[in-house]
């Protein structure tokens, strides 16, 4: 019997166990052997008596398979101030906890950020109310800053909200997705309501960016967002049509934030 089959074997035998697999960035690394992850014969297995949670910026259903559930939502409200509250006992009330988190889109990435920062006794903004002030005027020096290890150090980068997404469009860039980065930048320029997915033709890209787009680039990239998790597509009711809806995109707010205040491509007029 091989290792992970043995693990696998107890594992049925426990219940209430909680396993993380943490920034599973290439899902085709984790072994053993070469099968697809979705099939469920190697370290990661649907079922049992416990909870398995992987973290992944591949978000496709094809790779974690029909058992998985998928883009666990942004936290509500409470949740998020309780999670501000824990990293800085002394910032200020419930209340106030709970309003910055609403204005960080209960992102856990920006909540670990802004608690991390108010628990800084160094810090300039030490209330949540103050850090809530602060972001109108100080965004990119708070939420958008250059971190000088991120270029080199892969772990700081996942901890830091203007680089975190820049791993992901790294990624999608080697993979051949030359588009995913301007067209990310792009749809952060427009309005905040969901895109109609039919304004975005390659000849806006073009205009836009300045760099050649074909339909296919332009597919291949929305795809690549999609599945690491950049652009989400709202549901739309269609009931009283018979005509099919037309698919919506959108950005997280603090997604869409950052990459406005920290946008590379010169083209992007």
């Amino acid at each position: 019997m091989s290792l992970v089959d043995a693990v696998w074997e107890h594992l049925a035998t426990v219940k209430g166990w909680v396993i993380v697999v943490d920034n599973v960035d290439a899902p085709s690394q984790i072994g053993p052997g070469s099968g697809p992850l979705a099939a469920g014969r190697g370290w990661l297995r649907p079922h049992g008596g416990g909870v398995l949670l992987v973290t992944s910026r591949d978000t496709t259903r094809q790779t974690w398979g029909p058992d998985a559930d998928l883009h666990l939502p942004p936290l509500a409200d409470d949740a998020g101030g309780a999670v501000l509250l824990d990293a800085a006992p002394h910032a200020g009330t419930a209340a106030e906890a709970e309003s910055l988190a609403v204005r960080l889109g209960g992102l856990p990435l920006g909540l670990n950020a802004a608690g991390t920062y108010l628990s800084v006794p160094t810090s300039r903004h030490r209330t949540f109310a103050a850090y809530q002030h602060a972001l109108e005027a100080e965004f990119a020096d708070l939420l958008g800053a250059e971190h000088p290890a991120a270029a080199t150090d892969p772990e700081t980068a996942r901890r830091v909200v203007r680089h975190t997404w820049g791993l992901s469009l790294d990624q999608l860039h080697q993979d051949g997705y030359t588009l995913a980065r301007p067209v990310l930048q792009l749809l952060a320029f427009l309005e905040p309501a969901p895109v109609p997915r039919t304004l975005m033709r390659p000849e806006l890209v073009t205009e836009a960016t300045g760099l050649p787009a074909t339909a296919a680039g332009v597919d291949a990239a929305l795809a690549g967002l999609h599945q690491y998790g950049l652009i989400h597509t709202p549901p739309t009711d269609n009931a009283e049509h018979s005509s099919p809806a037309v698919p919506q995109l959108q950005l997280h707010p603090l997604v869409r934030e950052v990459t406005a205040h920290t946008q590379q491509t010169p083209g992007l007029r």
